[in-house]
């Protein structure tokens, strides 16, 4: 119960502090939040054996309180401080609760671990299912009750209080039952959150804003939001990234409507040059409310497929069919299916005429259990490769992103995809296009070079239509210095000034000048170019992110600190021998802690593309490890010597190195399987390495019950390993963004070869 409701309850906090926050400010949060359980699990410690029914009376009520609490400060507006100890104290009561269990339960510790594990993936599961049916506050208030519950079942086990339980109980449902109501709807509005798109637009008074519907589901909260113009909607994911819904009635438009989608908006612009015989069949990847969609067939194409992973967004165009013709709703031209755009693309025989990218970004913390930051695989050099397979011959990928360094890295992730192919970077440029203004660059790519009408096409949209920016280029076109209008922070007294036509380290990457590392080096954000290994792409900043950096520093931290009041703990201890062994085992401990979280994260970015879903495959792929791991624990209590723990060990550090290189390349090639073969495969290639894992935390906890007053060291272990698997996160993170998550699984394999080589001197000296 512990284990699966404290799984659910960060899983639905992430989705929930999605809504709530901007991503960055989501990954400080939850991190620092679960660091609550380690330091629940040392202060157990320190609480007298007499003392500890009035701690666990306590900390029953932690869950459904600190969530009232929550939901009545977001309700007033979002604040930071208060929601990080809100959410603190609720994982310090699990970290609590399960040293308790470990302690006093007198059961085996490989079985507790089991069901630990086991439970974990249970939450896994239900914060998926909960989500999808009730949405974030629901999913959190059911965990913060079951966590609770946990609670009373433990007080009343260990202490035989009748009366209090039967108190706590009747209080705990009280406050869930607040809980409940003050995590509405009514009182969580966006208007109170940080500022994002949505509540930009909701803030606006001239354009009379307001929410019509909302949805809740695990890739998080959709909103469709009305204004005073009649002929759009917009629906937002966690109150960002918003996406257009066109007003259609009939299937048509109106004249005014049909040339702003033509002749302003950047999706259609591009389509000006493309002739009629290339036609025949688009993609939208990330079709969202359908504007891609509508602005295609307005461009006259014969067919179009309309990729969307959010079957959200899906669901909302289709019941709004009156209004936006049915674009969703078996339209003759239109085809639908809910995927992930990279995947579905490879994984389909269909060749297309234009591939339609607009603006196709989640603004908000994405990952299943959020130790990780956000990833895009849509704009790996990998995945350009990806789509210029799917082109038919004369084809194009159009791509509007937000602002001009975006599409700078698109082209680094372009122009490296093509070297792949044996063309220089002097050639990649004779097939790659950039028109549109600073708001909305446009980056548009063949195959092959650009025929001569069509280059003479896109510098006719350049000189007849506001269409001109910063990052301008036109392969095979003179450098011209156009003269314009001075910016308001210009030292020219209000003169025109003349400035290059196209971007001048561009036009110097096209004529062979520079070379692409140069072109890079000279931009004042991170530029360069990411593969599927390392894809953040939408970190644009030289370095690590601040975030980053703040978690990491916190959890560098806490450790010190964990490990400085041992070592005062421990300057008691009369035999060497025995403190020796005791800070071995912590250091053991942390071992598993970052060794486990790194081969973990590691291995799960390996399935998310062979899932073509990411909520989904983190979901499957989790319970799935959790459960080998919880068989691996049952099978501990068959170890017995450091020397079959030592061998134990070395082989997870084997499997672990094996997967990193091997497993990638192994999903690829398996993609295309259907669900259930997905499933079974996903069992074959993940049990063997992670049923071993299962063995070292209960083997070491059952070992040092054999040291003095062993099982009074239970808190500092547990804690210790909970810091530390936080800390294995960070590093995950930080190892994936400087040299990618194969390094990530290989220095989880180092932990776990350290591990070995520990229990290899607890043999020589018999300890």
């Amino acid at each position: 119960m512990l284990s699966a409701a404290s799984l659910a309850f960060e899983v639905s906090l992430t989705r929930l502090f999605s809504y709530l926050f901007v991503k960055s400010y989501v990954y400080i949060l939850i991190s620092l939040s679960v660091a609550g359980g380690g330091f629940g699990a040392v202060l157990t410690y320190y609480v007298k054996t007499d003392r500890r029914h009035l701690l666990t009376a306590l900390i029953v009520l932690f869950p459904p309180t600190m969530l009232l609490l929550l939901y009545t400060i977001n309700s007033m507006g979002t604040v930071l401080i208060p929601s990080l100890i809100f959410t603190f104290l609720v994982f310090f009561a699990v970290g609590v609760f399960q040293v308790l269990i470990f302690q006093e339960s007198g059961m085996k510790v490989s079985a507790l671990y089991a069901a630990d594990l086991s439970g974990a993936s249970v939450g896994s599961l239900l914060s998926f299912l909960a989500l999808n049916a009730g949405g974030a506050v629901i999913s959190l208030a059911l965990a913060a009750l079951l966590l609770a519950a946990a609670g009373l079942v433990l007080y009343f086990m260990y202490y035989r209080r009748r009366r209090s339980t039967l108190l706590l109980a009747v209080v705990t449902l009280a406050l869930a039952l607040g809980g409940f109501w003050f995590g509405s709807e009514d009182h969580l509005l966006p208007t109170r959150t940080w500022q994002k798109e949505m509540t930009v637009m909701l803030n606006n008074g001239s354009s009379k804003a307001q929410i019509t519907e909302t949805r809740w589901s695990a890739f998080g909260r959709v909103d469709l939001v009305e204004t005073e113009n009649p002929l759009f909607k917009t629906m937002f994911i966690d109150g960002a990234a918003g996406t257009k819904m066109v007003k259609m009635s009939e299937g048509q438009v109106s004249q005014a409507l049909a040339n702003s989608l033509l002749l302003q908006y950047m999706g259609g612009i591009p389509l000006l040059v493309t002739e009629e015989q290339d036609k025949e069949l688009a993609a939208v990847i990330g079709s969202g409310g359908g504007i891609d969609v509508v602005t295609l067939l307005l461009s006259g194409f014969k067919q179009i497929d309309a990729i969307e992973i959010n079957p959200d967004f899906i669901d909302v165009v289709r019941s709004y069919d009156q209004y936006n013709g049915g674009i969703y709703n078996d339209h003759p031209k239109v085809a639908v299916y809910e995927d992930e755009g990279r995947s579905f693309l490879r994984s389909s025989e269909k060749q297309y005429n234009t591939i339609l990218m607009g603006l196709p970004i989640i603004k908000s913390a994405r990952n299943f259990s959020n130790h990780s930051l956000s990833e895009n695989y849509l704009f790996t050099s990998n995945a350009f490769n990806d789509y210029l397979n799917s082109l038919a011959p004369g084809g194009s990928l159009i791509i509007i992103t937000h602002y001009p360094n975006e599409l700078l890295r698109l082209i680094s992730n372009a122009v490296t995809a093509f070297g792949e192919r044996g063309i220089s970077p002097r050639e990649a440029m004779e097939r790659i296009i950039s028109i549109g203004t600073d708001r909305n660059p446009t980056l548009i790519i063949k195959n092959d070079p650009f025929t001569a009408p069509e280059i003479a096409g896109f510098q006719a949209i350049l000189d007849n239509l506001p269409v001109r920016g910063s990052t301008n280029f036109i392969p095979g076109q003179p450098q011209r210095q156009l003269q314009v209008a001075a910016s308001a922070n210009s030292n020219s007294g209000g003169a025109a000034e003349a400035r290059p036509e196209f971007q001048p380290l561009l036009y110097s990457l096209s004529r062979g000048d520079i070379a692409l590392e140069e072109y890079i080096q000279q931009n004042s954000e991170d530029i360069s170019a990411v593969h599927d290994d390392s894809p953040f792409f939408y970190r644009m900043e030289k370095g690590l992110p601040s975030e980053l950096l703040i978690v990491a520093g916190t959890v560098l931290l806490l450790l010190l600190s964990i490990g400085l009041l041992f070592t005062y703990k421990n300057r008691s201890m009369n035999q060497i021998q025995e403190k020796s062994a005791a800070f071995r085992a912590l250091i053991s401990f942390g071992l598993i802690g970052f060794g486990y979280m790194l081969v973990e994260i590691g291995v799960l970015q390996k399935f998310i593309i062979f899932w073509h879903h990411q909520t989904l495959a983190l979901t499957v792929v989790l319970a799935v490890i959790l459960v080998s791991s919880g068989i691996g624990s049952l099978i501990s209590a068959r170890i017995n010597t450091p020397k079959q723990f030592a061998l134990v060990v070395t082989s997870i550090s084997a499997l672990a190195v094996t997967a990193a290189f091997l497993l990638g390349p192994l999903l690829i090639k398996l993609e295309n399987s259907g669900t259930g073969l997905k499933l079974i495969l996903t069992i074959v290639l993940t049990a063997p390495l992670f049923l071993p894992m299962g063995v070292p935390f209960p083997f070491l906890l059952r070992s040092i019950t054999s040291l003095k007053n062993g099982k009074s060291l239970y808190p500092w272990m547990i804690g210790f390993n909970s810091i530390t698997s936080l800390g294995g996160g960070v590093l995950a993170m930080i190892a994936a963004m400087s040299i990618g998550y194969t390094s990530v699984t290989l220095i989880g394999a180092a932990c776990y070869f350290s591990l070995a080589l520990l229990a290899g001197r607890n043999t020589r000296n018999n300890v």
